[in-house]
């Protein structure tokens, strides 16, 4: 039995539970908060109570503040950026049991995040180690990357890549981590960012956090389109010499090759460490590294667009970081990186957070267009000498749905010939869009000389999983026309453009194309003279669109933070590409058709058996199909050998 007194105890204690859930939450901000609670692991290397550098505390002052709405930090590498996040993670749990998303590039680099810093964040913070559900159970709602508490705050680290994950949680705080490695568009389902940025429509005072290292060119770059449209804030500096407030800068801004960190070198190439000093920009006193911290302390940020008050910018380079001997550590770096492309990239990425501009693989669509000019053939008139007719086909499901179609024609020697191209509105997942293909397809092509062609290889685009059931219907009872599914992939099994895949499905063979391999062949030969082999030749009939299109993308070599491992990527430069796509399509139909279906028609002797189909199409009267090519022999499954 319960005496009064217990009952009047537990009852009190009840109250006090209920006033502590209906009390506003503590009026402190980030900084405030990691300074009192705040723990950094031993792992650390600044292992303790937590302590911000200069340049961090604006930052989190701002992630804080109500009248911002997004904030920006376009960074070198070792500035603390994770610490930053790791506080705001902390802070929006704690204090306010925020639903909380943070965005990683890949479903690795999350699961890193969380086993490398969430994890040891909570375990030596007894704030939030209190608090957390351990994923103990499945009833603790707790896993690696998606992280409940007591308290009723959540935290979910996503990957970008994976657009279900982006869709699935709601968040009033939003944080993005390395930005630039983002893909453009999530497996055809949109921008990664754009998608984010509706899981914080639905509350008042959502707010986004985005970091990142430049990996980018100019123009492309994410962190630094999203710090161009910020307050753009840089961090000033007191000359210890002259006292005039200046930011770190690398080089002299009016003057490029006038650097402004200055060092010696000994005969083996090395920097000479006690050499390496900065040089102030106004009185030209050298400036030893030490005095860099006490230079910070006195420092702040100078906003150069104020009125930009929703969305607050910061940019710095690696000269704000604070570990001693840093200065010396990026001169070495900069003189191992002259010369090598790739380390020149890195560094200018990762020390100076900026874009870096390099050639790479693209095309101007203003040269296709004064070369398209010269080229006044007719629309839907295949010219002399082409063997082949290849059809590529791109499957829309954006608004209401379309089908993108192209026609290209190859000669014996490689050259190839835009000879129409026709949009087919409807929705890709009805069978009505596809009868309106199939009777354009089988109307054909005039040649130049009177013959009618029709398509030796036709290839759907197959990539978007709520098409394929009307696609496979399309394409099966049509196999004997070689209509074929394809899908576009980083890699392949084998070497080359494309090869047969091992799936089927309703017994349809698919066909699987080397989408970095095929765009490079693009470009390559879109840049060859007219008249040479192998050259692409476009019609004076094409649209500005079109052409915009074909030059939509860039292929540019990306460098990881943490591993510095470098890769090459096709990022878009515009919106829309779907002709680029086309005609990688065209490339990876070539392929398949003269190495898998008819691979007599490669080598020496193939480009015989092409110039006798050439010869074929400009000699007949009436219509030429594939079935009367020389060589071909339909069998059972619908190809020839």
């Amino acid at each position: 039995m319960i005496s009064h007194a217990t009952a009047l105890e537990e009852l009190r204690a009840a109250q006090a539970r209920v006033r502590k859930l209906w009390m506003p939450p503590p009026d402190i901000t980030i900084e405030e908060w990691a300074r009192a609670k705040r723990v950094l692991p031993s792992q650390s290397g600044r292992p303790g109570q937590w302590k911000a550098d200069p340049i961090q505390r604006e930052i989190q002052e701002s992630c804080c503040d109500p009248k911002v709405r997004e904030v920006v930090f376009m960074k070198a590498t070792r500035l603390g950026w994770s610490e930053i996040c790791n506080n705001t993670l902390g802070w929006g749990i704690d204090v306010h049991a925020m639903s909380m998303l943070m965005l990683q590039p890949s479903r690795d680099t999350a699961e890193d995040y969380c086993k490398e810093r969430l994890e040891q964040m909570i375990e030596s913070t007894p704030a939030l180690a209190g608090i957390v559900r351990m994923a103990t159970s499945k009833a603790s709602g707790s896993t690696t990357r998606n992280k409940r508490f007591s308290n009723g705050g959540s935290f979910f680290v996503a990957s970008a890549g994976n657009p279900r994950e982006l869709r699935s949680k709601r968040a009033r705080f939003v944080i993005q981590d390395e930005a630039d490695g983002y893909k453009n568009d999530v497996s055809d389902e949109g921008d990664p960012d754009k998608i984010v940025r509706r899981r914080l429509d639905e509350f008042f005072d959502g707010r986004l956090l985005i970091g990142s290292t430049p990996g980018m060119p100019q123009g492309i770059s994410r962190i630094e389109k999203a710090y161009n449209r910020s307050s753009q804030g840089i961090y000033l500096c007191p000359c210890p010499h002259c006292n005039a407030l200046e930011p770190f800068r690398w080089r002299h801004p009016d003057k490029p090759d006038l650097f402004l960190l200055r060092y010696e070198k000994d005969r083996d190439n090395q920097v000479i460490p006690e050499s390496v000093h900065y040089t102030c920009i106004r009185c030209g006193a050298a400036i030893e590294e030490r005095w860099k911290f006490s230079m910070m302390d006195a420092g702040h940020w100078l906003h150069r667009r104020p009125a930009v008050t929703a969305v607050k910018g910061y940019h710095a380079n690696g000269l704000y970081a604070v570990f001693p001997g840093h200065w010396a550590k990026m001169a070495q770096e900069w003189v191992d990186a002259q010369g090598d492309q790739l380390e020149l990239k890195a560094f200018i990425n990762l020390h100076l957070a900026e874009t870096f501009t390099e050639p790479g693989e693209s095309v101007d669509p203003g040269f296709l267009r004064t070369r398209a000019a010269q080229d006044d053939r007719p629309r839907a008139v295949v010219p002399e000498g082409v063997a082949l007719l290849l059809v590529q086909v791109d499957v829309q499901t954006a608004g209401l749905g379309r089908l993108e179609a192209q026609v290209v024609g190859f000669t014996s020697d490689e050259r190839a010939y835009l000879v129409d191209f026709q949009v087919f509105p409807g929705d890709p997942q009805q069978d009505q869009v596809y009868e309106d293909l199939d009777a354009w397809l089988l109307h054909g092509w005039l040649h130049q000389n009177g013959a009618r062609m029709t398509p030796h290889l036709v290839l759907i685009d197959a990539r978007d999983g709520n098409c394929k059931d009307s696609i496979y219907r399309f394409c099966a009872p049509r196999a004997d026309r070689w209509i074929f599914p394809q899908m576009g992939v980083e890699t392949l099994s084998s070497k080359g453009w494309a090869e047969e895949s091992g799936a089927r499905k309703m017994s349809q063979r698919m066909f699987l194309s080397a989408t970095d391999d095929c765009k490079r062949v693009v470009m390559s030969r879109l840049n060859l003279e007219a008249n040479a082999p192998k050259s692409i030749h476009l019609p004076a009939w094409v649209s500005d669109e079109y052409l915009d299109q074909l030059a939509a993308e860039k292929r540019v070599a990306v460098t990881d933070v943490k591993t510095r491992k470098t890769t090459y990527r096709w990022v878009r430069t515009r919106n829309r590409n779907e002709a680029i796509d086309l005609w990688a399509y065209a490339y990876a139909g070539w392929w398949i058709i003269t190495r898998i279906l008819a691979p007599e028609l490669s080598g020496p002797e193939g480009r015989q058996q092409l110039e006798q189909l050439a010869a074929l199409a400009s000699s007949a009267s009436e219509r030429v199909t594939p079935g009367e090519a020389p060589g071909r022999r339909i069998r059972s499954r619908g190809i020839f050998e």
